[in-house]
Order: structure tokens, then sequence, then C-alpha cells
């Protein structure tokens, strides 16, 4: 099969096309066929900072959708020619993935493309732990809200009934009302600190934003989300859950099955859509990279084999 692999790691770092062999899925095994990917952060992470974070076969890729062309004799949730969307650590970067049968993967529902079912479980996948207490009627302020975390908040917000404010640049406050944000604040403007406003959730999806500058705009009992991940947020949170007050939360996630299901059960209900920015094809993933890199994407970036 194709497959673009990392061969350099760091601030240079290069991929090259290779042909390697396709896995046979084992006994508890699925074999993809690949349709489409992105190239998310957390590839861009791995690919600048290799060590621990390489690729055991060099290929990166994290989220994908693709068809079923082989099962091990003890799958028993899916078949051949199944249309499956799901998210694994590396590998999603070639023409074929083999993928446990536990892993977070599900039948895309049947009105959803590839390419839409591919855009969303790394955003679902943070989104769902930081606001898994989010309710109906709280106010949650996202920041970042045009990214593909940013997006997915957003449009879980309003899928369990809060009240959603988005932030985002001026280029894409029309894109963030239209998938359900009730206020918008450009904050190349407005700096949503300094409104007198509170919200119950401020949800921190891109760059360092210290808690102590965020808390006079929580509720009383509020909770700040963060993506970022560094000594001071970790003894914070850690401090939060001794208190009564506010909560801070911050580290990495790890996508579940049921988080997967619940991703799909809302695409199924049309209360989330996918997000493109843009596509590249797989033998231009450098150039995916490179822009991603850049941190002004708008939803995903997918690329195509």
């Amino acid at each position: 099969m194709r497959a673009i692999l990392c061969t350099n790691y760091g601030k240079n770092y290069q991929f090259t096309q290779k042909e390697v062999p396709a896995a046979t899925p084992s006994d508890q095994e699925v074999l993809i066929k690949i349709k489409a990917a992105t190239v998310a952060s957390g590839d861009v992470v791995r690919a600048t900072m290799g060590g621990f974070l390489k690729a055991k076969n060099g290929i990166l890729g994290q989220e994908f959708a693709g068809v079923v062309e082989a099962v091990g004799k003890k799958v028993t949730k899916f078949k051949v020619e199944d249309r499956v969307f799901g998210m694994v650590s590396t590998g999603a970067h070639a023409e074929y993935i083999t993928v446990p049968d536990k892993a977070p993967l599900a039948v895309i529902p049947k009105h959803i493309s590839f390419e839409e079912a591919a855009s969303l479980p790394f955003g679902a996948n943070a989104a769902l732990y930081f606001l898994k207490e989010l309710k109906k009627g709280d106010h949650l302020l996202v920041r970042g809200a045009s990214g593909a975390v940013g997006t997915f908040a957003v449009q879980y917000g309003k899928s369990v009934g809060a009240e959603v404010t988005g932030v985002c640049s001026s280029k894409n406050l029309d894109l963030v009302q239209s998938i359900g944000a009730d206020h918008v604040i450009d904050y190349t403007t407005t700096d949503f600190r300094t409104s007198g406003h509170t919200y119950d959730f401020i949800f921190n999806t891109v760059g360092h934003l210290p808690y102590q500058t965020v808390k006079s705009s929580l509720s009383p009992k509020g909770i700040y989300a963060t993506t970022a991940l560094n000594g001071g947020l970790v003894f914070q949170t850690f401090r939060s859950f001794l208190s009564q007050k506010n909560k801070v939360k911050c580290g990495i996630t790890f996508i579940t099955t049921r988080d997967i299901q619940t991703v799909r059960d809302l695409l199924e209900q049309r209360k989330i859509k996918g997000v493109i920015d843009r596509s590249y094809p797989l033998h231009q993933l450098t150039q995916a990279f490179h822009y991603v890199e850049q941190g002004h994407k708008t939803g995903s970036v997918l690329v195509l084999p």
C-alpha cells in the first residue's frame, strides 16, 4: 500500500512516500481502506517534537474515515463494506489501516460523507472530555471557536441546551454564528475578560490563557477548561478539586468508544456538522502540515488518498 512516512522529526520534519505491505487483520482487528484523513494539531506536535512521540511505523495521522475491507474472525461489531470513522494514535496517513475492533470506531450515518466524518473525532475528543459536565441553561464561552475543537464545542454546547458565546477572529465570526453560537466576540477588537459577563464554562482551545486572568469571568462554581498543559495549570487543577469554588481542567485527553458513538448519534440527528478548511492529496502531506502549523486553520484540514 502507499503510505507517507515521517523520515525526519523536529523543526525541519520531512515526509517520504513509500510502498509498504498492508497488514492482515488479526482475529480482533478490522482492515480499513482509508477514504479521508486529517492533519490535526496533534500530528504537527508529533512531527516537530519527535522523541517518544514518534510513530512506531513512521506513519502519522489520527482521524480517518473509510470502508471495511476485511475483519478478523472474532470481530462481530463490523462487517465488510461498512462505512466507518474513528481515531487512532498514529497510522492514518496511508491507503489502509488495521484497527482493533474495540478502538474508537463507529459506522458513518448514511447521509454523511467520508470527508465530514473524518473531520470530527479529534475535536470531539477534547470537547466531550472537557465539557462532560455542561448542561442545559449553562453559559459556555469557547475561545478559539473556529478551530477543530472549537467548532465541535460550539455545536455540542447547543445540542445540550447551553447558551454559547464563541470567540474568534473577525473573518470567522459568520462561520461561528452559522454553527449555532448565540453570541460571537472578535478577539482582535474585544477582550471578553473585560466585558463584565460571567460564564459557567470557559473553554480555551488555543494557546495559553492563565487561569488567574479568567477567574473573574467565571460564575461562582464555574469551570475553566483548557487544552493547554503546563505545571501551573496542573497545580491549579489539583487545587481546584479541593475547593468548593471554581474548577480548572487541563491535560491530555483520550477518545473512547462512547465518545465516538456520541459523535455518530449527533451526526445522525443532524445536531452537528463537520467544518472543513481545505483538502490536500496525500502526496502533498508536507504542505498540509505546514498549513496547519501556521495555527490559523478553520475547522479541519483533510488529506485524501
